[in-house]
């Protein structure tokens, strides 16, 4: 009866920690591996159209940006910051006039 009661856990444990788990991750770790190069090789094929067409159809717009140009000219440079707030302390300072007028 004693061995009967540890053998059925042992049993049991031993079941669970089986290699028909990982048998499934390989699968799905090659299918990913399988699906992540024919999702870069088709990529690279609709570059490749994408490509020919800007230059072959003139029906395309093209979205370039448009960027000026400025002579560089020396002079002064001048930036200001206007910062409202408030400002307390932990030690403040009463000043006075020595003098009163």
């Amino acid at each position: 009866m004693k061995k009967t009661i540890y053998l059925i856990p042992l049993m049991a444990m031993l079941a669970a920690c089986g290699t028909k788990g990982t048998s499934d991750v390989a699968q799905k770790v090659a299918e990913r591996d399988s699906l992540k190069a024919e999702y870069a090789a088709l990529g690279v094929k609709i570059k490749e159209v994408e490509t020919w067409l800007v230059e072959n159809d003139s029906s395309i717009r093209r979205n370039l940006s448009s960027v000026t140009a400025v002579p560089l000219a020396p002079g002064s440079f001048a930036h200001y910051v206007d910062v409202h707030g408030v400002v307390k302390a932990d030690k403040s300072a009463a000043l006075f006039a020595q003098g009163g007028g």
